[in-house]
């Protein structure tokens, strides 16, 4: 009898210690993500909060944030450079290198990201320029709406009856004195790397 109590207690010590092998196991594997969780917030919040700057600050043009002036206003890639150097480089720490692009349709129907400014590519930043333990990325959506001058409102009523004497008749549709505007809108990432 008492050989079998020890057979037991023997395997029931191997099992027990396998088990604990792989525990420890699964929590190591799992807990190195978690060495980089705090930097990856960081960058995070970072993205998200410069974009967020972006677009409450007032641009150059009237009615117009600075992330809309960034990416919806005709402006020569020069000055849109130096606007985000002016902007961007005062939110963002010198250790994060940044990608700024927007998402757009082109006439052929291909959707691509555009981008705007990188810090990969320009040699006069102090900004990290290489992608090396993590990247995040923060999301903004951009939309602009131009209304079109209206056309002069004529004091006459253009319908003819009792007291009125237009050319259009009660039954037509009135003719809207709005032309078509025009509206474009954007999906912004901005991209902050370590």
């Amino acid at each position: 009898m008492k050989s079998k109590g020890f057979i037991f207690s023997l395997d029931a010590f191997v099992a027990f210690t396998l088990a604990l092998i792989i525990i420890y196991t699964l929590v190591f594997f799992s807990s190195i993500p978690y060495a980089y969780y705090s930097g990856l917030m960081q960058a995070h919040y970072l993205a998200k909060d410069s974009l967020h700057s972006l677009s409450i600050a007032k641009g150059p043009v009237d009615g117009m944030s600075k992330l809309d002036y960034l990416v919806l206003f005709d402006a020569p890639d020069s000055t849109k450079s130096d606007s985000i150097k002016q902007d961007l480089d005062l939110l963002i720490p010198e250790q994060f290198g940044y990608t700024l692009e927007y998402y757009l349709e082109d006439n052929s129907g291909q959707k691509t990201w555009t981008e705007v400014y990188s810090t990969k590519n320009d040699d006069s930043t102090k900004h990290n320029k290489v992608y090396k333990k993590l990247s995040t990325t923060a999301y903004a959506l951009v939309f602009n709406y131009e209304n079109a001058d209206p056309k002069l409102i004529e004091a006459e009523n253009p319908f003819g009856y009792i007291t009125c004497k237009g050319v259009l008749t009660q039954c037509n549709p009135p003719e809207s004195e709005y032309g078509k505007g025009n509206s474009a809108i954007r999906l912004v990432r901005l991209i902050v790397f370590i």
